[in-house]
């Protein structure tokens, strides 16, 4: 009886031990597996995504309301629209977003001496060139030539007539050691400081009088004049 009681405890213990120790379970059992349907509708959503960007991009080159249409230009006086518009880019019908606009500033600076700043704008129709051109501009003589100045005395072109700068006050310079195009002015006696020359062309601007001024005369530096409307001399 004992031998048969111990055997049936034993037996009881290895059935209990048997039930508290967890099988073991496979690496993937209990994981979702991934829903082909799903995974196939991302796919062809970015396919259909990718797409309409492409065509899209297409779209912006091919049509007509992405294409130049009409060009406009502000802020320039002394230069016609056209002669702004014709440096700088091809005419009408050009396409907007592949327009080269550091090319067109380029070209602008190079055939239009009297400009000092650009600004391209591009809208859904047209461009708009926005112009600054320089001021108090004057014309001098050297050598029988003609030549425009900036108020640094940058030389901004050159002329073998007198009449291709009318529009511009003529002024006296000291003696000329050296003049060029694209380059400052030069003078034989090394003057370098410029100021009271500056000054007097700012002077004028500021006062409204540098419109009316004709010629100016600053050979002497503490002998600076100018004539104004032909009619007398300051």
């Amino acid at each position: 009886e004992e031998n048969t009681m111990n055997q049936q405890e034993m037996t009881a213990k290895t059935v209990k031990t048997s039930q508290t120790i967890p099988t073991s379970r496979p690496p993937h059992a209990g994981k979702k597996r991934p829903n082909q349907a799903f995974l196939a509708l991302m796919r062809a959503t970015m396919l259909v995504l990718c797409g309409l960007i492409v065509l899209t991009g297409t779209l912006l080159l091919v049509l007509p309301m992405f294409r130049v249409k009409n060009i406009e230009v502000e802020g320039n006086s002394y230069y016609t629209a056209e002669q702004i518009i014709e440096p700088s880019m091809n005419a009408a019908g050009d396409e907007i977003l592949t327009l080269d606009i550091d090319s067109a500033y380029d070209q602008i600076f190079e055939q239009c001496a009297y400009v000092s700043s650009v600004k391209v704008v591009r809208y859904p129709f047209k461009v708009k060139i926005i112009v600054k051109e320089r001021e108090n501009v004057t014309v001098t003589e050297h050598n029988g030539k003609f030549y425009t100045l900036s108020d640094r005395f940058l030389v901004l072109e050159e002329s073998d007539n007198a009449e291709t700068f009318s529009a511009f006050p003529k002024v006296i310079l000291p003696e000329i050691a050296h003049l060029a195009v694209g380059e400052t002015v030069e003078f034989e006696n090394g003057e370098t400081d410029l100021t009271y020359l500056f000054d007097l062309m700012q002077s004028l601007k500021q006062s409204g009088r540098f419109d009316d001024v004709v010629s100016i005369d600053c050979a002497r530096k503490f002998g600076v004049s100018y004539v104004r409307g032909d009619r007398f001399r300051v």
